[in-house]
């Protein structure tokens, strides 16, 4: 067996209230594993799926948005020799193979937080003159458009927002180090969320971290310093979804699903769990994401207006999710298992089981920080998705298509 036991997971969670301690164990265990299990192959595939390299020494970042627009023009970020995102080395922003645009702001799980707006314009994250900002290029003409705010995620002219030097200071991998942040400290009635008006280059804080800290607080707050990330809009562009997470005095995490509306500023808890992971929508009613449910680990439904959830059974690994527009289909990945194998797997929600799978070899050297996480997401057309991948021994945005569509 490659992959990893129930036993070994078992010993993962346990681990969760000593995160130095885990941290440890975690990267000798994983590195012994390698050395003995190393995969001799490449990818595997199965038939009727066809893969090709988009972009070589470049990736595209998260799986909550595409690197196509609906003509077929990709963006992604390109690496160059020197490209640090902890030195805060410049990365070039791609357009169908052309450089376009740079920037210092970046990492390697979202980029520069890279989107489009429509077919003709996209948006990214700068640093200018000691600030954070965003870039706004239109594709056709080569206009620019600087936004004195940086983005987070976007809905037509509205963007959401957070505090990239908290981010950095408290999950370093997903903020941006072009300010010292290490001694910084952070107001919390001012900082949280805010939403940004793309037309008029305005913003506000729509939710704040003191709101956060102060809806349904308990004992787990104590001496903790707070957080929010992974915020996505909704279909409607109306509600949204994102993560509080807090750490206490011994660095153990905590995490709530939150639900609220750019209109009312509700703050609606949907989930309250010993770990939540990576979530995304199926519809405006209806999240799906991996977090663990009286103890038990898996991937569950929300029903927002409810609050009722559902185990989703064979998806049995934490991942990325990513739905057809349809609804029909998930797509998600894994993480490295002891060969260096890390997968992307087609899982169809009628018939409650795997339709597809692809696999592809991970180098020990993209762990932690560096790591490349497939992060699939579907195409427009549903009918295939990019990721990006390291199994040809550097950074590359890929596709796979469905050749029996």
């Amino acid at each position: 067996m490659s992959t990893f036991g129930y036993l070994e997971r078992k010993i993962a969670f346990l681990l969760n209230s000593l995160p130095l301690i885990k941290k440890i164990i975690k990267t000798v265990y994983v590195r012994l594993n390698y050395l003995i299990f190393k995969s001799k192959t490449y990818y595997v595939i199965d038939t009727n799926l066809t893969v090709k390299t988009l972009f070589t020494n470049g990736f595209f970042g998260y799986y909550t948005s595409t690197p196509y627009n609906t003509k077929n023009d990709y963006i992604c970020h390109g690496l160059r020799s020197d490209s640090d995102p902890v030195k805060n080395t410049e990365i070039d922003i791609i357009l169908n193979g052309l450089t376009i645009s740079k920037t210092t702001s970046w990492n390697y799980q979202q980029g520069a937080m890279l989107q489009w707006l429509d077919d003709t314009s996209v948006i990214h994250n700068i640093f200018e003159n000691g600030q954070f900002k965003s870039k706004i290029i239109n594709i056709v003409t080569n206009e620019e458009t600087l936004i004195n705010y940086p983005i987070y995620a976007v809905h037509k002219n509205c963007a959401l927002s957070l505090n990239f030097s908290r981010l950095a200071k408290y999950r370093n991998e997903y903020g941006y180090n072009n300010i010292p942040f290490k001694t910084m400290t952070f107001d919390d009635t001012h900082d949280g969320i805010f939403l940004i008006d793309l037309t008029k280059n305005t913003s506000k804080l729509i939710v704040s971290i003191e709101d956060l800290k102060n809806n349904q607080s308990d004992a787990r707050m104590d001496q903790s310093v707070h957080k929010v990330n992974h915020i996505q809009f909704l279909p409607d562009g109306n509600s949204f979804i994102f993560f509080h997470r807090w750490f206490n005095k011994n660095g153990v995490k905590y995490t709530r699903l939150y639900y609220s509306s750019i209109e009312t500023a509700e703050l609606k808890i949907l989930a309250d769990c010993t770990m939540i992971s990576h979530c995304n929508y199926i519809d405006n009613n209806t999240i799906i994401g991996w977090m663990s449910i009286n103890g038990i680990n898996g991937y569950y439904t929300i029903n927002i207006q409810t609050g009722k959830t559902k185990k989703v059974e064979i998806l049995n690994e934490d991942g990325h999710p990513s739905i057809t527009h349809n609804g029909r289909y998930i797509v998600t990945d894994t993480y490295p298992d002891r060969s260096g194998m890390q997968s992307v797997v087609v899982f169809d929600i009628q018939l409650n089981q795997i339709i597809k799978k692809a696999s592809f070899f991970s180098p020990i050297q993209y762990r932690g920080s560096t790591r490349c996480d497939l992060h699939p997401r579907w195409d427009a057309d549903d009918k295939g998705f990019t990721f990006d991948s390291v199994h040809n021994g550097v950074r590359e945005l890929c596709s796979l298509r469905f050749t029996d569509e």
